[in-house]
């Protein structure tokens, strides 16, 4: 087999799959905002909203294996 006939198959069976798991797109939840509940449309705030909520998860992380370090 060529690499062309290869490229070409893998389109097809990658093109198959995207359709047949279209479906499982649908029953996904929404995605849950951050808890600086920024406008709609504004993705910086969004973005930023989700690095807080990251670093505030860190930092409790951290904290917790350091008493865990201590104790």
């Amino acid at each position: 087999m060529t690499m062309k006939h290869i490229k070409k198959m893998t389109a097809a069976v990658g093109l198959l799959g995207m359709t047949a798991v279209q479906s499982l797109w649908a029953a996904l939840p929404t995605p849950v905002a951050p808890s600086t509940a920024p406008a709609a449309g504004d993705w910086i705030a969004l973005i930023k909203g989700y690095i807080k909520d990251g670093g505030l998860v860190l930092g409790l992380a951290i904290a917790v294996l350091g008493f865990l370090w201590i104790a």
